[in-house]
C-alpha cells in the first residue's frame, strides 16, 4: 500500500520538522487504514492549518455526501481548521475524534481526524433537520442513514483510545530513532550516550565485550529483569555460560553458543557487523512457562583498534505469542475456508465471494439450482451473470433482490461488516416455479480488499413444506375454534392433558361451577383429578381411575379416537349430582401425546331417566293389579280402544 503519493503538502511543525523526515508515512497509512477497517471508522491527517495530508481512509457514505455539499464542506473546513481535540459531536450530528500528532518536545505537527460515527441514542430527526438546513434532499439522507451501523458510547471511547495510543506510540518511537540517528551523525563521540538510549527503548540489556579478554560491561534498558540481574553478578563472558545454559531450551542452544563463539572474530579482523540473531524459548527455575528471548550480535572495531561484541537482548514473548497467535488464525482462517466449502456444499447451492472493487467473484458450488449454476459458470463478471438472473425472477421479488444483490447496492455498504440481510424470492426457471434463498455478508479479504460473500440455496421443498404447515395451523385454529365451540354448546369443560408433562390446558363451557373454579387453579392433571375423586361417591373412584387418571391415559397413549365415557355421583354444594366423562386420544401439532378430558353435569338427564323408569314401573304394576283382579273375578277384560274419524 503505497500512498506517500498522495500527499498534496507536508506535515511541519513549528521548527520545521516534517513528519515525512523521520517517519515512513506508508507504515503511518497502513496503521490507520487498518484501524478504520477494524472499528469501521473513518481517519484523516491534517495539517496545523487543517489542510489534508493523506486521503481519508474508510470515508463513510454519510460523509461524502455531507462533503459533496457545498454547505456541508464550508462546516467540515472549519472543523479541521480549529483547536478541538478529543470527542465531539459534528454539525450534523455524528461523533468525530480530534488527536493532535504531537512530538515528544511538544512541537505539534497537525492532526488526525477520526470518527464519522453515529451514536445509538442520536435521533434520526435531529439529523434530518440538520441536513435540511444545508439544502439536503431528506428522502435521500434516510436512505443513506438506513445503512449507517451505529455505535455504542463504550465502543467509540474505545475506537478513540485505541487510536490515540497507537499514534502516539508510532510518533515518539520513530522520532526517537530519528533523532538517535542524527546525534551519532553530530557526535560520533557520544556513541555511548546514544547506545544506552537505543537499549533503553528498544532492548532490555546490551553486553558490549571486548573480543580479547573476554570481559564486558552492561547497558541495562527495560523487562528481562531476572537475566539482567544474574548478568550484573559478574564482567566476564565465559562465567554466563552455565546460567544460559540452564535456561535456554536445549535445541537452541547449539545456536546461540555459536553466536557468542567470538573465536573467529578474534582471527579475522575484517570480520565486522550484523554477525546474525536468535530468537529462543528459556524456561527460568520455578517456572511453568517459556518466555520468549532475542539476542542480535554485531563485530566491531574500536577506534583504539580493541575488537568488541555487541550483544543485544529483549523479550519477545509477546510478540512471539501474538505470531503464534496469528499463524493460528491464518491455520484456522485455512480450516473455515474448508469448513465454509463443506458447508455450501451440504447446506447451499452455492457461495459467491465477490470482489466489490473489480466486481469480479469467485465460488463454492454445492448442490441444487442448476439453471443458476449454467449462469455463474460462464462468466466471472458479477453485473452479467446478476443481470442473467433477473429475467428468472418473479417480478414481484425484483425490486428487493436488486436493494440487497446489485452490485451499486452492495458497493454502497462497503463500510459495513458481517451480515446485511437475505431474501426469499421466487423463480420461473427451465426446471419449473422455484423458491430460492441468498444470504448477504460484507467483509474484507486478507489483502484488505472489499467483499461480499453471496449464500444461495433452493428453498422450493421447504417453502412447499411451511405453506403446507400453514395450511395445517390455519386447519388446526378452525379445529380448537369448533373444539371450543362444541365444548361451550354441549360441555361444562374439555382438559388438553400433555401425557409427557402431566399438565392441561382448559377450554370452558357451562356448568359444574364448582369443578371448573377448582381446575382453574392448577395446571396439574393429577391434582384436579384429586379433587373429582374426592368428591364422588365410593363405588365410582376405582372407575374412574382405570379409565382417566394419567397413568391409565399413559398406558392408552398410542390408541387414537374415542377412549369411552363414564358416568358418576359425586357431591356437590346442591345435594348429589350426576356427571358423565368422555376421553378422546391424540397428537398435538407438535406430535406430543394428548386426551381431551371432556366433562358435563348429567344431573337433570339422570332424574328425568329416573322419573320416567318409575312411571314404567308404575304401569307395569297397575298392568299386574288389573290382570291379578281380571283372573280372579271375571272371565275376561276387552280394552276397547275408540277412534273417531274427527279426532283421528
Amino acid at each position: 500500500m503505497n500512498r506517500t503519493s498522495d500527499m498534496e503538502t507536508e506535515v511541519k511543525g513549528n521548527s520545521g520538522i516534517s513528519l515525512q523526515e523521520f517517519c515512513d508515512l506508508d507504515q503511518l497509512y497502513r496503521l490507520l487504514d487498518n484501524w478504520s477497517k477494524s472499528s469501521g471508522m473513518s481517519a484523516v491527517i491534517v495539517d496545523t492549518e487543517g489542510n489534508r495530508t493523506s486521503e481519508s481512509f474508510g470515508m463513510t457514505e454519510f460523509c461524502q455526501m455531507i462533503h459533496d455539499n457545498e454547505k456541508g464542506a464550508a462546516q467540515c473546513a472549519d472543523i479541521m481548521k480549529s483547536d478541538m481535540e478529543g470527542i465531539y459531536t459534528c454539525p450534523v450530528g455524528f461523533c468525530d475524534f480530534s488527536i493532535p500528532i504531537v512530538l515528544p518536545d511538544g512541537q505539534v505537527l497537525g492532526k488526525v481526524l477520526a470518527g464519522q460515527a453515529l451514536s445509538v441514542d442520536q435521533k434520526e430527526e435531529d439529523i434530518l433537520q440538520k441536513t435540511a438546513q444545508l439544502g439536503m434532499d431528506a428522502k435521500m439522507v434516510k436512505d443513506v442513514l438506513s445503512r449507517v451501523h451505529r455505535k455504542t458510547e463504550t465502543e467509540m471511547q474505545g475506537s478513540y483510545a485505541l487510536l490515540k495510543e497507537m499514534l502516539s506510540f508510532f510518533i515518539e518511537k520513530n522520532y526517537s530513532i530519528w533523532e538517535t540517528n542524527n546525534e551519532l551523525k553530530k557526535a560520533p563521540a557520544k556513541k555511548d550516550r546514544v547506545l544506552s538510549q537505543i537499549t533503553q527503548i528498544m532492548y532490555s540489556y546490551n553486553l558490549t565485550v571486548d573480543l580479547e579478554t573476554e570481559s564486558y560491561t552492561l547497558i541495562t534498558g527495560t523487562g528481562m529483569e531476572r537475566t539482567v540481574e544474574e548478568y550484573k553478578k559478574h564482567d566476564h563472558q565465559e562465567e554466563l555460560k552455565q546460567f544460559q545454559d540452564s535456561i535456554i531450551h536445549p535445541a537452541y542452544s547449539n545456536r546461540f553458543n555459536e553466536l557468542l563463539d567470538f573465536e573467529s572474530a578474534r582471527n579475522n579482523p575484517s570480520e565486522n557487523g550484523f554477525r546474525g540473531s536468535l530468537e529462543y524459548p528459556v524456561l527460568y527455575p520455578g517456572d511453568s512457562a517459556y518466555e520468549w528471548h532475542e539476542i542480535n550480535v554485531f563485530i566491531d572495531t574500536e577506534e583504539d583498534g580493541r575488537r568488541i561484541a555487541n550483544i543485544l537482548g529483549r523479550d519477545i514473548t509477546e510478540a512471539h505469542n501474538a505470531l503464534e497467535k496469528n499463524q493460528k488464525e491464518l491455520r484456522a482462517a485455512a480450516a473455515k475456508n474448508q469448513i465454509l466449502s463443506e458447508l455450501t456444499k451440504m447446506l447451499y447451492s452455492y457461495n459467491l465471494t465477490l470482489n466489490l472493487r473489480t466486481g469480479k467473484y469467485s465460488m463454492i458450488i454445492g448442490t441444487g439450482m442448476t439453471q443458476f449454476m449454467e449462469i455463474f459458470k460462464s462468466t466471472d463478471d458479477y453485473e452479467i451473470a446478476y443481470n442473467k438472473k433477473l429475467s428468472y425472477l418473479d417480478q414481484e421479488h425484483v425490486p428487493q433482490f436488486a436493494a440487497l444483490a446489485s452490485l451499486e447496492s452492495l458497493r454502497a455498504r462497503t463500510n459495513a461488516h458481517g451480515f446485511i440481510g437475505n431474501l426469499e424470492y421466487g423463480a420461473i426457471t427451465d426446471y419449473g416455479e422455484e423458491w430460492h434463498e441468498i444470504n448477504v455478508f460484507i467483509s474484507t479479504d486478507e489483502t484488505g480488499e472489499p467483499i461480499a460473500n453471496i449464500l444461495g440455496r433452493d428453498i422450493t421443498e421447504a417453502h412447499e413444506r411451511q405453506e403446507a404447515k400453514e395450511r395445517e395451523l390455519k386447519a388446526s385454529a378452525a379445529k380448537d375454534q369448533i373444539l371450543s365451540d362444541i365444548t361451550k354448546t354441549l360441555y361444562s369443560y374439555n382438559a388438553t392433558v400433555n401425557l409427557n408433562t402431566g399438565k392441561f390446558s382448559l377450554i370452558i363451557g357451562t356448568g359444574m361451577e364448582e369443578i371448573i373454579q377448582h381446575f382453574s387453579r392448577t395446571d396439574d392433571y393429577e391434582q384436579a383429578c384429586e379433587y373429582l375423586l374426592e368428591k364422588a361417591l365410593p363405588e365410582y373412584p376405582a372407575e374412574m381411575n382405570r379409565h382417566f387418571s394419567l397413568q391409565a391415559l399413559r398406558e392408552q397413549q398410542n390408541r387414537r379416537g374415542h377412549l369411552g365415557q363414564i358416568e358418576y355421583a359425586a357431591v356437590t354444594e346442591n345435594g348429589i349430582g350426576w356427571f358423565e366423562v368422555n376421553g378422546f386420544m391424540g397428537v398435538d401439532e407438535e406430535g406430543n401425546p394428548i386426551a381431551n378430558i371432556l366433562g358435563r353435569d348429567i344431573t337433570e338427564i339422570h332424574e328425568a331417566q329416573e322419573r320416567r323408569e318409575n312411571e314404567l314401573k308404575a304401569v307395569a304394576a297397575k298392568d299386574q293389579i288389573l290382570s291379578n283382579i281380571t283372573k280372579t273375578l271375571y272371565s275376561y277384560n276387552v280394552v276397547v280402544k275408540h277412534f273417531c274419524n274427527t279426532c283421528g
